[in-house]
């Protein structure tokens, strides 16, 4: 597996749209999570697109089918296939489970989390996308383990300033943030895809094409 960076786009197509359309968001799970130093928790796979934007301070994202990434304020970190993975403060940190921590639940889907030792705080927003249809979509296999953007890619952006949105509601955590949270995730999950697409060296053309119309027949390696 690898992990692709996101520096901006270089073209655009209308096929992606027809493509997303079928990629309809089912639920959402929302989690604000405060960390203070040390600190590591593990994140077991659950079926649905992963989402990290780190708020304030920097944390490591490890992972087996990737090397160790550090994230910064203003990352995301986008992983399409759900892939386990832990958080930490340091890249040998011992990790506990997501379920040790023990989340606070505070609506039907949305969460607090707290954990570590009382140190230099980091503040990571955590989403989970859920589909209707069948998990194993065809976009969202041909993408990478993790798709990284960093801040400094998108200073001045629309993108950074949807990220500018998350980050200020995660801050003050005002009323009816949830559900904001909740759009903004969907928003710019799909911007980050698009602009993969749009950012890729390979020719994806004629593949966004055969998954628009449903003849996607052949296996997808051709098309990579």
């Amino acid at each position: 597996m690898s992990v692709e960076r996101i520096c901006g786009p270089k073209g655009s197509t209308d096929i992606l749209s027809d493509i997303l359309q079928d990629l309809r968001l089912a639920h959402a799970s929302y989690g604000r999570s405060e960390f203070t130093a040390p600190f590591g928790v593990e994140v077991p796979f659950e079926d649905g697109v992963r989402f990290h934007f780190v708020a304030e301070g920097s944390c490591w994202l490890l992972s087996d089918v990737h090397e160790p990434i550090m994230l910064g304020a203003g990352d995301i970190a986008l992983l399409p296939h759900g892939t386990s993975h832990v958080l930490a403060d340091a890249k040998r940190r011992r990790a506990v489970s997501l379920q040790a921590v023990g989340p606070e639940l505070v609506g039907s889907s949305i969460y607090r989390l707290r954990a570590g030792g009382g140190g230099a705080r980091t503040l990571v927003v955590c989403c989970t996308i859920g589909f209707d249809g069948p998990t194993a979509h065809p976009l969202l296999e041909l993408l990478p383990s993790v798709l990284l953007v960093r801040k400094s890619d998108f200073s001045g952006g629309d993108l950074a300033a949807l990220i500018e949105i998350m980050e200020k509601e995660v801050v003050e955590q005002r009323i009816g943030g949830a559900t904001i949270m909740a759009r903004l995730a969907d928003i710019i999950m799909t911007r980050i895809v698009r602009d993969w697409i749009e950012a890729s060296p390979r020719d994806l053309t004629g593949w966004l094409a055969a998954v628009s119309k449903g003849v996607n027949s052949r296996p997808l390696e051709t098309f990579v």
